[in-house]
């Protein structure tokens, strides 16, 4: 099962709709974040990742 896989099952409980969930993928290829989004995750962040980028990307989900 893949991380898309899983987080639209994630969105098909109820305790889990609104929690922010976060893709962190070493794909970066072209379209790969709109498609991941679509999915339904929060935020998306690739490989190698930037501590920084990060953090703000946690602070902003919380």
């Amino acid at each position: 099962m893949s991380g898309i896989d899983i987080c639209k099952e994630l969105r098909k409980i109820e305790k889990f709709k609104d929690i922010p969930i976060v893709a962190v993928t070493s794909f970066a290829m072209k379209g790969d974040k709109e498609r991941i989004l679509q999915a339904s995750f929060n935020e998306y962040i690739s490989k190698l990742i930037n501590i920084n980028e990060f953090r703000q990307i946690v602070q902003n989900n919380i």
